[in-house]
C-alpha cells in the first residue's frame, strides 16, 4: 500500500475492469472500489479523492466498512470514481463506446481537477450550500 488510506492500494491496471486500462493509467483500490485517473491529474487530488471515498465507507477509520450493503452496492455494479479534466471525460466515453465498459461501470461522483477551483460533480465551492439552502426554502 502506498499512502495511508485504510483499506487501499495502488495498482498499474485493473484487471477484472481491463478496458478501463486502455485510457486511465492511475488506480487506486479503495475496499473494492476503483479510484481511477491519467497521470496528468495531480496526485494529491487523486489521493484525497481516494481518501474521501475510505471514509465514506469507512467513517470511524477502524478498517471495517460501516455499512456493508452500501459497499457491496457499489462493488457490484463496478463503480468507479473517476479525477479527470472534462476532456478527459469526453475522450474516455468515445472509448467506451461500444465496449462492455459502456453498460458495465457506473459513475456516481467526478472530481475535475480542470475547473477553477476543485469540484465534485462539477459542484463548485459553495455551490452545493446555496443549493442546499435553497432547496429547504432557507
Amino acid at each position: 500500500m502506498i499512502g495511508n488510506i485504510s483499506g487501499s492500494k495502488f495498482l498499474a491496471n485493473i484487471p477484472k475492469l481491463n478496458y478501463l486500462n486502455k485510457t486511465m493509467d492511475v488506480f487506486i483500490y479503495v475496499f473494492g472500489v476503483w479510484v481511477i485517473s491519467t497521470k496528468s491529474a495531480p496526485e494529491n487530488y487523486v489521493l484525497h479523492t481516494a481518501n474521501v471515498l475510505a471514509e465514506f465507507i469507512d467513517n470511524d477509520s477502524d478498517g471495517i466498512p460501516d455499512d456493508v450493503d452500501v459497499l457491496k452496492h457499489l462493488v457490484e455494479d463496478n463503480y468507479v470514481v473517476p479525477v479527470w479534466t472534462t476532456s478527459e471525460r469526453s475522450d474516455f466515453w468515445k472509448t467506451a463506446r461500444g465496449t462492455y465498459c459502456e453498460d458495465n461501470i457506473s459513475m456516481a461522483a467526478s472530481m475535475y481537477y480542470d475547473e477553477v477551483q476543485w469540484a465534485l460533480g462539477g459542484i463548485k465551492k459553495g455551490e452545493l450550500g446555496i443549493q442546499t439552502l435553497k432547496r429547504f426554502g432557507m
